[in-house]
This record gives C-alpha cells, sequence and structure tokens, in this order.
C-alpha cells in the first residue's frame, strides 16, 4: 500500500482469460487476481475493478487503474480510503475469522 493524495494505490498481478473471476491472495507485495475477460479492448480491465469493487465493498467508481493499464502488473488507487485502512480492509477480506 502507498499513500497518495486523495486515497491509496496498491499493487495487482492480473491473469486474465482465466475460468473465472477471483481474488487469490497477496503474492510477492501484489494482489492477485484472475479473470475470465480477455486482454483485449479494456475488457480485462474493466472486470478488474468490477471484481475488486466487489472484493472491496466499494463502490467501482473509486477505483482507477493508474499504471499498467497494458500489463499483467497494475496499480490501483482507491479514492478516499488512507492506505492503512485499505491494509487493514484487505487483512480482514483476505483473512476473515
Amino acid at each position: 500500500m502507498a499513500p497518495v493524495p486523495g486515497g491509496a494505490e496498491f499493487k495487482l498481478r492480473v491473469s486474465p482469460g482465466a475460468a473465472r473471476d477471483r481474488v487469490l491472495g497477496v503474492d510477492g507485495g501484489a494482489l492477485r487476481l484472475e479473470v475470465r475477460a480477455p486482454a483485449r479492448g479494456g475488457r480485462a480491465n474493466r472486470a478488474v475493478l468490477n471484481l475488486l469493487a466487489s472484493f472491496l465493498g466499494l463502490e467501482e467508481d473509486r477505483l482507477t487503474i493508474r499504471r499498467g493499464v497494458t500489463a499483467p502488473g497494475k496499480w490501483v488507487h482507491v479514492a478516499g480510503m488512507h492506505a492503512d485502512e485499505l491494509s487493514q480492509h484487505l487483512a480482514r477480506t483476505l483473512l476473515p475469522g
């Protein structure tokens, strides 16, 4: 997580063209995702934002891919959330109990 003006950013590693949309967990400091959508015409990026919004319980318009739009490694900005709050939220979501 990195604090940035107006929110926080975190690193993703995305595998498009998967059998299903899912969050795999954290690997090497990046949140790993798989999405069914292919990496063509922005479809995978739209699927990533939709999956993240659902996973984080946020409105999709609070999420923006800031870097890596055409690459599997991406940085996502979450508007209106501090980095420590985002880290705690991800920890609760990934490790429920």
